[in-house]
Order: C-alpha cells, then sequence, then structure tokens
C-alpha cells in the first residue's frame, strides 16, 4: 500500500500502519483479510502481536508460487509497473 523499498537505513512506516489500520476495523467489527507480501523481517512481529491481540479466529496462509506462475501472472496484468521479469528473478 505503501511501495516502501528498502533501502540502507531503511526505517519501514508500514507495519505500524498495517497493524493500526488492522485494528481500527476490528474494534468497528469488520471482519478483516490482510494479504499482501509481508516480508517477515519487517512484519513478522505486528503480525504476531495482531493475531495474539486478536479473541476470534485467526487464520496465516503461505501463498508460493513458483517464478515461472508469477511472471506468466505478471504478464497478463493490465497495469503498468516499475519493474520487468529480470527485476522479479532477482527478487
Amino acid at each position: 500500500m505503501l511501495r516502501e523499498h528498502e533501502h540502507p537505513g531503511f526505517d519501514p512506516v508500514a507495519p505500524q500502519f498495517i497493524a493500526d489500520t488492522v485494528r481500527s476495523a476490528l474494534r468497528l467489527g469488520y471482519h478483516v483479510v490482510l494479504e499482501g507480501i509481508l516480508h517477515a523481517e519487517h512484519y513478522a512481529a505486528v503480525l504476531r502481536q495482531l493475531i495474539a491481540e486478536h479473541p476470534g479466529p485467526s487464520h496465516v496462509f503461505y501463498l508460493d508460487l513458483p517464478l515461472a506462475e508469477t511472471l506468466r501472472r505478471h504478464q497478463a496484468r493490465a497495469a503498468t509497473v516499475a519493474f520487468i521479469a529480470a527485476d522479479m528473478a532477482g527478487w
């Protein structure tokens, strides 16, 4: 959502922003589905805390797609993006 890109001295804002948004939606009575590319080094602590705080059921899923499928889906996107298949292969 915030499109933060890592760099030396990177201090991400997104994890706290996401946690605050999830907490607010839950407090207002909404069901929440949080999805995205959430790298463990930046998001694990806040995600564990959200799960621990939530009194209802929580489910966590990990989708592991092979690079070939990721590239196929990327090529089918209608929106243009600032990266190409070679960039994705390097990630």
